[in-house]
């Protein structure tokens, strides 16, 4: 029997203002869940689940952030801590926000996106926008197979972006389809595909940059 630990997890965000003097008090907002499973009893590294989405993330931060060119609305980067502990870094969030809901425009929460053969996105069908805008970003920069799946009922709601699709946000989970160890030892750096992580952080780049600039 494991024993329960008492512990306080931190979400950690990062900002980059938006060019533009009215739109940069909107927001799209990166997520990526930060911790994993560690020992249980066995050691599970996350290279996939989530390191590589936080790895994703913090590539299209330090891109953004060198670039001479900012998006119209400002983004914010957030790493969610304590998804595989319950969503308990996500439903903090949509309990203590950091800027006002309305201003949201977007969320684009990463969930497993260094090892498979093509990309997904699974987007609440209220905002079917958002799907076009991230195939939009796939066709004209990426040229990857592209899955999209409209969400009716969050029956399962086990990542951090159905907690958001759940409180109201328009929200996107990307993911990388087609392999991997889930919650298992072989979730180690060895499995990580780089050609599907550099395209999934590339589609991440181009779909914030063109969701920021509508």
């Amino acid at each position: 029997m494991l024993p329960i630990i008492d512990a306080t997890g931190k979400n950690i965000f990062g900002v980059i203002k938006g060019s533009d003097p009215i739109l940069c008090n909107e927001y799209v907002i990166i997520s990526a869940h930060l911790d994993h499973l560690g020992m249980i009893p066995f050691l599970i590294e996350g290279a996939n689940d989530n390191n590589s989405s936080s790895a994703a993330m913090l590539g299209v931060a330090e891109a953004l952030a060198k670039s001479k060119i900012k998006p119209k609305r400002s983004i914010i980067f957030m790493s969610v801590d304590g998804e595989e502990a319950g969503l308990t870094g996500s439903t903090y969030y949509t309990n203590h926000p950091l800027v006002p809901k309305d201003k949201v425009v977007a969320i684009l929460n990463l969930e497993q996106v260094g090892v498979g053969r093509m990309l997904g996105a699974n987007y609440h069908h209220e905002y079917p926008e958002l799907a076009e805008l991230s195939k939009k970003a796939n066709d004209k920069y990426v040229h990857r197979r592209l899955f999209t799946n409209e969400t009716h009922f969050l029956t399962r709601p086990r990542t951090d972006g159905a907690v958001f699709m759940k409180a109201g946000y328009p929200c996107m989970d990307l993911w990388a389809l087609g392999g991997g160890y889930y919650h298992h030892p072989k979730d180690n750096t060895r499995s990580i595909n780089p050609d599907i992580l550099r395209a999934a952080t590339e589609w991440l780049y181009w779909t914030a940059i063109f969701i920021a600039d509508k």
